[in-house]
């Protein structure tokens, strides 16, 4: 495989991660309190700055805005998930999960 796939791919999917977690409260080692996106954050970066010096400045360019486009679609998703999510507060678990087998069975 080329060098760009093996830099991309873990360069996107770091994105999505650190997207996806950033606002997740984390506890590390000796009681410190961060956002669960710093710390793959510093990986994004080493990251793009490998796709920069192996690949060129026009590359890693197609790389950010690759990346940028996978966020967008991540953000519509979750954004359709949300919108389209049922309400189960109140329901024990059990019924839930048949009301949700009666409902996608018919």
């Amino acid at each position: 495989m080329k060098s760009r796939t093996w830099l991309t791919g873990p360069y996107v999917a770091c994105e999505l991660i650190a997207n996806t977690t950033a606002g997740k409260p984390m506890m590390l080692p000796g009681g410190i309190l961060k956002l669960a996106a710093v710390l793959i954050c510093a990986l994004t970066f080493t990251l793009v700055d490998l796709i920069n010096e192996r690949l060129g400045e026009t590359d890693a360019q197609q790389v950010i805005c690759v990346a940028f486009v996978a966020n967008l679609l991540l953000v519509a998703y979750a954004h359709l998930a949300v919108q389209l999510s049922v309400s189960l507060i109140g329901v024990p678990p059990i019924y839930a999960v048949r009301r949700e087998k009666e409902r996608v069975a018919g």
